[in-house]
């Protein structure tokens, strides 16, 4: 009977401690880690379609259905005990390690605080959300373009910068506050920075990096501004980027590229906590000048939007079976529609990409969250065949 009973007890403190973000190691110094585990129940793969095996000719399966490793993600956040200085640092494990995330921040008052490292650049307000708090298991194609578009990715593959993600970071320096409009806080962010992406570098004959000349003056510039006229409940945001690099070169000493981009983009969020509804809706934009085949055309144009509504349901069910479980248990149901279109070299020829996702989430405190996303993806090409690669998700998230 002691195993059964020892099982037990394990049991029982697991379902009643208290909640935990991070690990203490010290006083005002935080370390914390998480791992996403996907499991692909059935992801359509269309274009897998005309692959032959040799030398049977058998036709390669045009589905996915396996585990993977999403994100495993460590860090440490530490400050002094006034908090008048802070730092973060975040490690993306889950393929070739790299440093993510590196901020220092001094806090001079609340309406101004200045960092400096790599960090989140400004953007919609999802892109600046944790990793581990998004509704669904990933972020909207709106979103991820409204970042790496805004920074140096590029849609030609012969560019140098082809397929370049930016992990919605960049390296700079950036300052940050809240000021009162008589009851409403207007928050700001504003950001100068390298304008290529994380862990994408310049530097010289001193220390060669990604790019290794380029012009003073040129940089990334974004902002970001927020207001809640209805506090707690009501959100409103907006963000604007310019970035310009001219005859850079490369790394390899013989390239010279350009960078030149402008995003922006608007967002609202609503909160009805005593109901456990929420929804918010997006939109931005943006253009991309390097005219890197140098057509005197527009390279890349490109928009998206999104919406969606999230339920928890837990108000509900304490009227319908009250409960102390649902203090450390919770459950969410929710859509989101996103799509992006883009259009390259102003030929007029516009392609679209549309996703429609359903979501459940299991939460355990801070701890664990279980999700499972059925995604319904369709892209409208006109010189493509309609695809759709439609999807049945499960993540497994675990948080210290």
């Amino acid at each position: 009977m002691r195993n059964p009973l020892r099982l037990a007890v394990v049991a029982a403190v697991l379902f009643t401690s208290a909640p935990a973000a991070a690990y203490e190691v010290a006083d005002h110094t935080d370390v914390y880690a998480y791992f996403k585990q996907w499991y692909a129940l059935s992801e359509g793969m269309p274009e897998a379609k005309g692959n032959l095996q040799s030398p049977s000719r058998d036709e390669a399966v045009d589905e996915a259905s396996g585990f993977r490793f999403a994100a495993v993600r460590a860090g440490i956040r530490t400050r002094t005990k006034d908090n008048r200085f802070g730092f973060e640092a975040q490690l993306r494990l889950e393929r070739d390690p790299q440093l993510l995330e590196c901020e220092g921040r001094v806090t001079f008052a609340p309406w101004l605080s200045l960092h400096a490292g790599q960090m989140k650049i400004p953007s919609v307000y999802e892109n600046l959300m944790s990793d581990t708090g998004i509704d669904f298991m990933v972020r909207s194609q709106m979103a991820s373009a409204a970042a790496d578009y805004a920074l140096s990715r590029t849609t030609y593959a012969s560019s140098l910068f082809y397929g370049n993600l930016s992990q919605l970071r960049d390296l700079g320096i950036a300052a940050k506050g809240e000021v009162k409009l008589g009851p409403v806080p207007l928050r700001y962010f504003g950001m100068v920075g390298n304008g290529l992406g994380a862990n994408l570098y310049i530097g010289g004959n001193s220390g060669k990096e990604y790019v290794i000349t380029n012009s003073p003056g040129d940089v990334y510039l974004g902002l970001r501004t927020e207001v809640d006229p209805w506090p707690g409940v009501l959100r409103l945001g907006g963000f604007a980027s310019h970035n310009r690099h001219d005859d850079m070169l490369f790394n390899s000493g013989r390239a010279v590229v350009d960078v030149h981009r402008h995003a922006w983009g608007s967002d609202l969020q609503v909160d009805l906590a005593r109901s456990g509804m929420r929804a918010s809706g997006a939109y931005s934009r943006g253009t991309t000048l390097d005219d890197f085949d140098d057509n005197g055309k527009k390279d890349l144009m490109w928009s998206g939007w999104e919406w969606r509504v999230v339920w928890r349901l837990n108000p509900v069910l304490r009227l319908l079976a009250p409960c102390r479980m649902l203090e450390a248990h919770a459950f969410e149901i929710g859509f989101r529609h996103d799509e992006l279109s883009t259009e390259s070299d102003e030929s007029g020829v516009v392609v679209r990409r549309t996703a429609n996702t359903v979501g459940v989430n299991y939460l355990y405190r801070s701890w664990m969250k279980v999700q499972m996303n059925y995604v319904q993806r369709r892209i409208d090409d006109p010189f493509e065949p309609d695809l759709s690669g439609n999807a049945w998700l499960m993540s497994l998230q675990v948080k210290i």
